[in-house]
């Protein structure tokens, strides 16, 4: 019954739905460039490769986990210059403990200073130092979309971010926390050069009822490739 009742509309009024409906015409074309696609993976896989192969770069992360007897914010700023210097300082909230730190690793020389400290070098562990440089580089995300079907990724549209165009990107996969939890990415990339501006991450973990929790990371990256000098302090 429904196809007889399509195919007995006036062409006319579909033409005139068209001619004199431009809010619904908008809202399909909103609506099409909303759908995921091959497209949409492809061209945020390439923005988050590019962010793992780039020589150097800028970055601010702040990371906050809300929940039940628990509120923690903790803002790293710094530096990376591949293959293994990194320099950042991070300030800490924990449940309203505060303090910073200014960490140096240069190579497999690693170097710390607390507030009001001087500046000490430690012992470094190689993969703690590898598993640093992955996140920074959200490497964690990248491996994810490697393994992510078309419809996980979706182009949201064209925005402004610090007056500059980009490409708004939504990502959804699953991480094993103790249980699955849904991992939800926004990329913002640039489209003068398809690099990652900002990345911001939300998850909702429930541990089997027994700690519920929410984490908010967002890392903002900028001087792409840039000339970087990052030398041990002491």
């Amino acid at each position: 019954m429904k196809h007889i009742i399509v195919k007995t509309v006036p062409i006319t009024l579909i033409l005139l739905v068209g001619i004199y409906s431009p809010a619904l015409s908008q809202q399909a074309k909103r609506q099409r460039r909303k759908q995921p696609s091959v497209a949409a993976r492809e061209a945020l896989l390439g923005s988050m490769t590019a962010l793992s192969t780039a020589k150097s770069f800028h970055f601010r992360e702040v990371q906050a986990n809300v929940g039940p007897g628990m509120g923690t914010r903790v803002v790293n700023t710094g530096e990376f210059l591949a293959p293994d210097k990194y320099h950042a300082t991070t300030d800490m909230d924990l449940v309203g403990n505060t303090g910073s730190a200014e960490l140096v690793v240069v190579g497999a020389e690693m170097f710390l200073k607390v507030a009001g400290g001087q500046w000490e070098k430690t012992s470094a562990d190689a993969k703690r130092i590898a598993q640093e440089f992955a996140k920074i580089r959200n490497n964690g995300l990248l491996e994810n979309l490697l393994k992510a079907k078309n419809r996980n990724v979706t182009l949201l549209g064209k925005v402004k971010l610090d007056g500059e165009a980009h490409d708004l990107y939504q990502f959804f996969y699953t991480a094993q926390i103790g249980t699955p939890v849904k991992v939800r990415n926004k990329v913002w990339v640039r489209t003068s050069d398809g690099l990652p501006s900002k990345i911001e991450t939300h998850m909702d973990v429930d541990q089997t009822g027994l700690l519920r929790f929410t984490v908010n990371t967002t890392t903002s990256y900028s001087a792409y490739n840039q000339p970087i000098e990052i030398k041990a302090p002491i």
